[in-house]
Parts: structure tokens; sequence; C-alpha cells
């Protein structure tokens, strides 16, 4: 994660900081609505699950398609960037990667 905190075990080798982005974003926005953009009074609105972080992880990255990644490994790693510090990760605005393969539609 940094220099200050270890990775976290149970994330494939091809793990790397755009995965790290990609479920700091999830697990800081609500999925957008039916139009594509952020819901009304998304302050208010439940923001993606793990188990939906997990399954998006291997339909948005298939070289992680394979691997066995668990729920638990995913919010571990959610706390370790967190504590990190040293990151913007839960700091982007909606639709931030949108430009991103990766980033449609979420």
């Amino acid at each position: 994660v940094s220099l200050r905190h270890p990775s976290c075990t149970g994330l494939p080798p091809s793990w790397n900081p755009i995965h790290d982005r990609f479920i700091a974003y999830l697990a800081t926005h609500a999925p957008l609505d039916r139009n594509g953009k952020p819901p009304r009074h998304e302050e208010r609105k439940e923001r993606w699950r793990t188990s939906e972080i997990v399954k998006l992880l291997g339909q948005r990255f298939p070289r992680l398609a394979g691997s066995k990644i668990k729920a638990t490994t995913v919010e571990t790693r959610l706390a370790l960037l967190d504590q990190a510090g040293d990151n913007d990760y839960f700091k982007m605005a909606y639709r931030a990667y949108e430009r991103e393969e990766w980033g449609k539609g979420i």
C-alpha cells in the first residue's frame, strides 16, 4: 500500500494500483441511476456492497476473474488504503473514471 503500511495477503500477484482505485471508488460511491447519473440525495444511498465489488472485479478485470478474491480481503485492503493516508483514492468525484474501460457505468 505504501512504505509505511504493508500490503495485504490474499490478493493475486497481478493486483495493482488501478484495482485499488476501483475498489476505493466503489466503496465510497452509490451506484449510478438508470440514466447514468449520481442518484438524488446520494449521501443517503447505500454504497456498493463488498460482495458486489468482488463480483465487479472479475467482470471489469478479466485477469482477476480466475482469482479467488474474498470479500474480507477487499475489506482489509480498503482499510489499509484508508489508513495509509498517502493516496487520493477515496476522494474521487462521481464519474472520475468514466473514460477508463473499467470505469464505465459506475
